[in-house]
């Protein structure tokens, strides 16, 4: 395999390449546990699966040959075989023909104002939602025709119990429900094809910092049951899960294993980043805070989740989007913070990984979101490389190993032996009591799947690495540019809950004028340059900068000193001054 590799502009020759990347899936020190040829095998040091791929284009341009700005949202017609590219900080959506060159763009002239993720329907028409922001005055689902022309529009701020709704994410159902996701509110919200609000879809989980149950206690009480019981047939009627192999189904905890009944604990609604939609009908919702996925049937009934959070291979740190391959029978899932793209199987097993921070072809810095094409090639909003890649996972040319798990059909896969005992330093599985537990197949297979025997698993050693940490200069950069996009909601969440503004007002009376002024210019463009750090204590760092302010009616030049510190969603603001005036 040729490790020949060509990245150049879709205005020149696009050349196919094949790019290796490695993954290890490191259970714990010293002991790797690998799926090869239908048996579960324990190996020792580190496992390495090369997983080959082909980079098809890199779309780096936008229809007017400018270089893209941050390309963060990307969605597909597969009727017309485009891709659809948001363009950030530009308010224009990008259309890639089949060939991947830019064909035309769609902006303010089509009503395209404050654009986010969208669907494309069989018919043509264009599910586009939109923010409110200094250019869009409401929140909305707009919907164009196949000429980009407005066909009607859905405004979100209606909707009972959502003044403030942000949409994030939509997908379109083949009975014509709409489900929307948002940064505002937990779980999705369903409307029908006209735009009515029907109820909401909220999973249920532990959520970090929350007390107390979320939400109607009788809605809350059925979703506890529903999320928390075994799946099981019903007479006459297939099962819910019929498709799901046994081994992946919910099952009792085994006698010596403490498990608290579920309905007991506190769960509460998530918040849900990414839905998606397979051919089968099944709703997926993606939450960044919980690093599960959450599936449901075409009747909403749920089925299971799958995924656990950590900075470590197999593991989801920031997961911001997912897609579903249907023809390979695969979800992949796009993760922010480790560069990285996961593959999982339809019930939610792991199987494999790609990427790393880099510029290369099939390296990431800072995915932000990806859809599939007809021809099964991943493309891959790769922000701050400013570029679309369109990748091919050569599944032909895996090692055996991790063929048999990718194409299940050509071997099947089963459940057998013991892993030898495990070192004393290291515990995989913990009772309530903190004794250690033998592991077996079984609790492997379990880990793998993404579901939970006992409450709490801990994978202990490798597992327990912190999560990357994202550089100090590009938070600081993702927080101009939500001031300059004028997203509220972005640039509110780049400040701690104890933020302390300056001058004698308390952090509520600052967020509040922090808003209003926000929306009062038409435009406004802040830049940073001379980013230095001046202070590194790990996860408390004070860095000077150099801001350009630019409005409709004022601009400025500044130094600037921030204070920043890491907490488990990364890094926030907790102080900031200005230092000096440059001038204008």
């Amino acid at each position: 395999m040729s490790s020949e590799m060509m990245c150049e502009s879709i205005k020149t020759t696009r050349t196919a390449a094949v790019l290796s990347r490695g993954i290890r899936r490191i259970l714990s020190a010293g002991v790797v546990v690998m799926l090869c040829c239908g048996l579960l095998v324990a190996l020792a040091g580190t496992a390495v699966a090369q997983i080959p791929l082909r980079s098809v284009a890199q779309l780096t341009v936008d229809d007017e040959g400018r270089a893209l700005n941050y390309p963060s949202i990307v969605f597909y017609d597969s009727q017309e075989d485009e891709i659809y590219l948001v363009n950030g900080g530009t308010s224009r959506v990008v259309v890639y023909g089949a060939d991947f060159f830019p064909a035309v763009s769609i902006g303010v002239g089509r009503g395209v104002e404050a654009p986010r993720r969208g669907a494309v329907q069989k018919n043509g028409d264009v599910y586009l939602l939109q923010v409110r922001n200094v250019r869009s005055e409401r929140p909305r689902i707009t919907v164009l025709s196949g000429a980009f022309f407005i066909k009607q529009e859905f405004f979100l701020d209606t909707i009972a119990d959502e003044p403030d709704f942000s949409p994030r994410s939509i997908a379109i159902s083949k009975d014509g429900l709409i489900y929307v996701a948002s940064t505002t509110t937990r779980g999705a919200l369903v409307l029908d094809a006209q735009g009515n609000y029907l109820r909401h879809l909220r999973p249920l989980d532990k959520v970090a910092g929350e007390e107390r149950g979320g939400g109607d206690d009788e809605a809350a009480a059925a979703e506890v049951e529903a999320q928390t019981s075994a799946i099981v047939s019903v007479p006459g009627q297939p099962s819910a899960a019929a498709d799901i192999p046994e081994q992946f189904r919910p099952r009792p905890a085994r006698p010596g294993r403490s498990r608290p009944d579920p309905a007991a604990d506190l769960l509460n609604p998530v918040r849900v980043n990414d839905v998606k939609i397979d051919g089968r009908g099944r709703i997926y919702l993606l939450s960044a805070e919980t690093s599960k996925v959450y599936v449901y049937d075409a009747a909403e009934r749920f089925l299971f989740s799958f995924g656990s959070k950590g900075g470590t291979p197999r593991n989801l740190s920031q997961p911001r989007s997912l897609v579903i391959d249907d023809q390979r029978e695969l979800i992949y899932i796009a993760d922010y913070m480790r560069h990285s793209i996961l593959a999982y199987s339809l019930e939610g097993r792991y199987l494999f990984e790609f990427g790393g921070r880099g510029v290369g072809p099939g390296w990431f810095n800072f995915p932000e979101d990806m859809t599939i094409n007809n021809q099964g090639q991943l493309v891959i909003a790769d922000l701050f490389n400013r570029r679309v890649q369109v990748l091919e996972v050569l599944y032909e040319e895996f090692p055996p190993s991790l063929k048999a798990l990718v194409m299940p059909d050509q071997q099947e896969i089963t459940v057998t032996g013991t892993l030898p005992a495990v070192p004393a330093s290291v515990t995989l599985f913990e009772t309530d009591e903190g004794q250690p537990l033998e592991p077996t197949a079984e609790d492997i297979w379990s880990v793998i799947a993404g579901e939970s025997l006992i409450e709490e698993d801990v994978v202990a050693g490798a597992l327990s690495a912190e999560i990357e940490q994202e550089p100090v200069a590009i938070f600081l950069k993702r927080w101009a540019n939500a001031w300059s996009e004028q997203e509220v909601e972005l640039y509110l969440g780049c400040y701690a809950a104890d933020f302390v503004p300056m001058g004698e007002v308390s952090r509520d009376e600052w967020e509040i004028q922090r808003r209003e002024r926000l929306n009062r210019s038409a435009a406004i463009a802040v830049t940073l340059d001379q980013i230095r750090i001046v202070r590194d204590d790990g996860d408390q760092v004070r860095v000077e900068v150099v801001q350009d302010y630019r409005s409709d009616s004022y601009s400025d030049r500044t130094r600037k000193i921030f204070e920043l510190q890491y907490e488990d969603d990364g890094w926030k603001i907790f102080r900031e001054r200005s230092v000096e005036v440059l001038g204008d």
